[in-house]
């Protein structure tokens, strides 16, 4: 009975080995690394079943480059590392396209040294690569190991012959759980031959992640930043260096927001006479409320995704920064200019930025603009050391706040402060209670602007929601105080 067994089970494991390797363009986001260091990503936006289970799926619209040379027409037609769009059967063919728009095949149940037509060559007649399952091995795919089938390419002709060409024995890698481990730029096929690796997945949760403006300003008591920057305009230049260190940190509900106390202190100098030296030492306040920088969504753009403000588009970016290899989202919000004569997006003409560098863990890093006009105007501002707990990166710019500026003025402490978010509020508005723990109780009570008190109560928290309660439209004044009478702050609130 067990012989007779053994063939049923071979065939039914063949049978799953064949058609598992199929999760290429699962939901969420697929992040690849380039050779030339760069991210591509896929993102399922949206997908579309058709006939015999057949399935079109969507990623997002890229902005490409579609000549070497600057001054181009760009290509917005075309979606990222897989294309805009992805054509998968019901037997397990995928179908890609590339910028000429012609047909690249992936046969995801194919076995070993099972061969198929894998895309055309151009200016060639009936010219071809062929694909080739040629191992099935155990492979590092994002960090996991997992069962990949190893696809070679070879450039054949009509008779069925190999000739040169760049991709011959380059390889594609398929991967059982995470779908390809090893690619090239589909949009490039077969005209470029940057590898890209697998590097992260958001489904399942693999490698590399997206990261958040939480994970950005995610600092810690004890950080430290220097930073060193210079503006000019024409022959006249502005420097400064200045060291942020966190002396306090306040989260607030389910770290929806953070309040951080920091010791500045800066050194601005101009480098033309008449030379001008200014110093500045204080404690300021920082704050981050993460529901409302959600709105900002230069995090949640992919690589070269085309977002357009009117006749300009971002250009967008995400490799890993040299801060200790963290990764970094770089973001020129005029990347792109639309021109209305040829009708298309061009690289801009005398104008560079603003570019941002967002870093998990150390802020906004990099900020910088360059404009060309009468008097060349320039703006950078950069992150040069940081000390994150035992963790160091960079130069310092002085040993300390006393040695940068030249004096021994004193911290000066920071006052209480309430914000309130929304502020013109509708129905209700977060109030967020600074420099206070977060588990301490408050009183609060709010007048009409006629000095009438209209309502009071209690809070347990360092952030409560203030509801309106059917209170006209007009403008009050919310006192705070804690549980031994002590004024903890008051703010003008807006009801709309």
């Amino acid at each position: 009975m067990k012989k007779a067994l053994i063939p049923v089970l071979l065939f039914c494991a063949n049978i799953l080995f064949s058609q598992n390797f199929q999760n290429v363009c699962s939901p969420g986001i697929t992040f690849f690394k380039g050779s030339d260091g760069y991210f591509r990503s896929f993102r399922q936006d949206s997908i579309q079943v058709i006939g015999n289970s057949d399935t079109l799926f969507y990623s997002y619209r890229a902005i490409r480059d579609s000549s070497t040379f600057a001054y181009q027409c760009r290509d917005t037609t075309s979606g990222d590392v897989l294309g805009l769009n992805v054509f998968k059967t019901h037997d397990g063919w995928f179908m890609f396209f590339n910028k000429m728009n012609d047909t690249i095949r992936l046969n995801s149940q194919a076995s070993l040294n099972e061969s198929w037509r894998f895309c055309s060559l151009p200016d060639s007649v009936d010219c071809y690569l062929e694909a080739k399952v040629t191992a099935i091995i155990t492979d590092s795919v994002a960090g996991t190991t997992d069962l990949v089938k190893v696809i070679s390419l070879q450039a054949r002709n009509s008779f069925n012959n190999t000739f040169p060409n760049i991709f011959n024995q380059k390889t594609i890698k398929l991967s059982q759980h995470f779908g390809l481990s090893k690619i090239y730029d589909i949009y490039w096929t077969p005209f470029d031959t940057v590898e890209l690796s697998l590097i992260g997945k958001t489904t399942p949760p693999t490698g590399i992640q997206p990261f958040t403006w939480a994970d950005v300003y995610n600092y810690d008591i004890g950080d430290e930043f220097h930073f060193s920057g210079f503006k000019s305009y024409g022959s006249s230049t502005f420097n400064w260096k200045y060291i942020n260190k966190i002396l306090g940190k306040t989260v607030y509900g389910n770290s929806d927001s953070v309040h951080y106390q920091v010791e500045t202190c800066r050194k601005s100098w101009y480098a033309q006479p008449p030379t001008n030296t200014t110093t500045l030492h204080d404690t300021v306040n920082q704050f981050y409320i993460f529901i409302q920088l959600s709105n900002n969504n230069e995090l949640s753009l992919m690589p070269d995704e085309f977002s357009r403000s009117g006749w300009v588009a971002k250009a967008v970016a995400r490799t890993f920064s040299e801060y200790n290899n963290r990764q970094v989202q770089i973001i020129n919000n005029n990347g792109y200019f639309y021109d209305g004569g040829v009708n298309c997006y061009l690289d801009p003409f005398e104008i560079s930025g603003p570019i941002s560098w967002y870093v998990p863990g150390l802020g906004l890093t990099n900020y910088g603009y360059c404009y060309f006009d009468y008097y060349p105007e320039q703006y950078n501002n950069e992150l040069v050391y940081f000390k994150k707990g035992a963790e160091t990166w960079g130069i310092p710019i002085a040993t300390d706040c006393f040695i940068l500026t030249g004096t021994d003025s004193g911290i000066i402490p920071a006052e209480p402060l309430v914000e309130a978010f929304p502020n013109p509020a509708g129905t209700e508005t977060r109030i967020l209670l600074h420099n206070s723990r977060e588990s301490q109780n408050f009183r609060y009570v709010l007048f009409n602007y006629s000095g009438i008190k209209v309502m009071e109560g209690g809070a347990t928290s360092n952030s409560f929601i203030l509801l309106r309660n059917h209170l006209p439209s007009g403008l009050y004044l919310l006192t705070i105080t804690d549980m031994n009478g002590k004024n903890a702050g008051s703010i003008k609130i807006s009801f709309k």
